[in-house]
C-alpha cells in the first residue's frame, strides 16, 4: 500500500501578528500533530516497540507507516529566496528531526536524490529543544536573541501606522533574519544558495 501525505506546516513566522486568532488556533493544532507524529518517528527509527500513533488523527491515519516492514520518505521542499529564509531554516529543521526513519543504527545518516542521483550524507544533530529554550530565557532575561533563523516580533501594529510604514517594519526584521541565518551557513553552503537565487532571479 502506497500512501501519499501533503503535510501542512506552520512555523514561526515574523508576520504572525497579521493572522487572526482563528488562524493562529489552527496553526497551534497543526503544529500538535506535527510533533507527534516526530515523535512516532523518532521512536520508530529507534527500535522502540512502543509508537504512540493514538495521540492523534493524524499519527493515527499513518499507524500503518510505523510497522516494522514499512518504508517512510520525508521530502521537505524549501525556497532559496531571501524572504522565505526563516521558513526554509524551520522546514529543514523538522525534516532533521525526522531523518532516519527506518534506517535504525544507520539514522545519523540521510539519504536523499538530486539530480537524479541518489547520495548520501551526514547530518549533524539539530537540538531543536535546547534552541527553544534558550530562546524563552533569553527573553525572559530581555536579552537579544541572535540565533539563526530566528527574528525578534514585529511591533504591534497601530491603528494610526500607516500599511506601507507597517510593511517596512516587516521588511526590516525579514533581513535582519536573513543576515542572521547566513552568518550561520557554511561558505559551500552558501556559495550553492547565491547560486541558486542567482538562477531563480532572487537577491
Amino acid at each position: 500500500t502506497l500512501q501519499l501525505v501533503d503535510l501542512a506546516g506552520t512555523e514561526h513566522r515574523v508576520d504572525s501578528a497579521e493572522h487572526d486568532a482563528q488562524r493562529r488556533k489552527e496553526g497551534a493544532q497543526i503544529n500538535a500533530s506535527l510533533a507527534s507524529l516526530k515523535e512516532c518517528i523518532r521512536l520508530r527509527a529507534a527500535g522502540d516497540k512502543f509508537v504512540p500513533f493514538r495521540k492523534c488523527k493524524l499519527t493515527h491515519l499513518l499507524k500503518a507507516a510505523f510497522s516494522e516492514g514499512s518504508a517512510t520518505v520525508v521530502i521537505a521542499t524549501v525556497s532559496p529566496a531571501a524572504k522565505d529564509t526563516e521558513q526554509s531554516l524551520n522546514t529543514l529543521r523538522h525534516a532533521c528531526i525526522m531523518d532516519g526513519q527506518g534506517q535504525g543504527n544507520d539514522s545519523a545518516t540521510s539519504s536523499h536524490v538530486t539530480g537524479g542521483h541518489t547520495t548520501r550524507q551526514d547530518l549533524g544533530e539539530i537540538d531543536v529543544t535546547g534552541m527553544a529554550r534558550e530562546r524563552i530565557r533569553k527573553k525572559k532575561a530581555g536579552i537579544a536573541d541572535d540565533g539563526p533563523g530566528w527574528a525578534p516580533p514585529p511591533p504591534k501594529p497601530e491603528a494610526a501606522v500607516p500599511p506601507k510604514v507597517l510593511q517596512r517594519r516587516l521588511e526590516r526584521a525579514r533581513e535582519a533574519a536573513e543576515r542572521r541565518a547566513l552568518r550561520e551557513l557554511q561558505p559551500e553552503r552558501l556559495d550553492q544558495l547565491l547560486e541558486a537565487r542567482e538562477g531563480v532571479g532572487s537577491n
